[in-house]
């Protein structure tokens, strides 16, 4: 009897450990795809701020332009917490282009603007996304 009453004890504590060890690695299986389900929401974030963050920066270059006839430079424009660099590739008279890129964390989006004409009358003939 004595042997008995043992070995229902050990099989009650073998079906316990096996049943902790399966719900652990459940456990561990869902915060896995939740931190991997994270990781792609952040990027997909960052991805999408530097995109508007790029457009609101040609906004704000467009606008320069517009208030500055002789702009030639402007190595940095800061939009709503965000900073993007600029580099003027072309000027001739009302006609030109330049290129805005922003980064937000490991993303960065690059835009090349040509424009036809600043005044009266702002005329933008194409915005081209440059690189990945």
């Amino acid at each position: 009897m004595v042997t008995l009453k043992h070995n229902k004890g050990f099989v009650a504590l073998a079906a316990v450990l096996i049943l902790s060890a399966i719900f652990l690695s459940v456990a561990i299986s869902i915060a896995s795809k939740a931190i991997s389900q994270l990781d792609t929401d952040l990027a997909l974030f960052e991805r999408d701020a530097a995109a508007y963050a790029a457009e609101a920066c040609i906004e704000s270059m467009l606008l320069r332009l517009q208030n500055d006839l002789s702009l030639t430079d402007v190595s940095e424009v800061r939009v709503g917490g965000y900073a993007c660099q600029t580099d003027m590739v072309e000027r001739n008279g009302q006609e030109g282009s330049f290129r805005v890129e922003s980064q937000v964390g490991d993303h960065a989006y690059r835009l090349e603007v040509v424009f036809e004409e600043i005044s009266p009358q702002m005329v933008v003939s194409s915005v081209t996304r440059i690189g990945n």
